[in-house]
């Protein structure tokens, strides 16, 4: 069975090996290069990703904003068919009680807002400083 190695502190190598003057503050070409490739590999990946936001946000904007005209139309078309009192010209009579209609226009108000909130936070987030 071999001896225990006494592992070194990761400091105490450092230490060693710059004592040596093996290694030296500035990086040699190649790690330069290394690294100045990975930080525009890194810059061209989140270029991408802030494009594809855009484009997501661009989408999702007009479909939440259509979904918004669709349901604002519903409301409206509710509230016409309840002050006519019927649906194609007398054949079918519509009526909903009060508190049926004030819970529709109650609950699409807050859903429309809430969606729009939702959507506008998204599409203009909080900068970082």
């Amino acid at each position: 069975m071999p001896p225990p190695i006494d592992p070194e502190l990761p400091s105490d190598s450092l230490a060693r090996i710059r004592a040596l003057g093996v290694v030296g503050k500035e990086p040699d070409p190649n790690t330069a290069k290394e690294s100045a490739d990975l930080d525009k590999k890194r810059l061209e990946a989140e270029i991408h990703g802030l494009e594809q936001d855009i484009d997501e946000r661009k989408r999702y904007a007009s479909r939440f904003f259509l979904l918004s005209c669709a349901w604002l139309l519903s409301i409206i078309a509710i509230l016409m068919l309840q002050g006519f009192g019927s649906i194609w010209f007398g054949r079918l009579p519509f009526k909903l009680s009060e508190n049926v209609l004030l819970a529709v226009i109650g609950s699409t108000t807050v859903n429309v807002l809430g969606i729009l909130y939702v959507v506008a936070k998204y599409l203009f987030p909080e900068r970082r400083k």
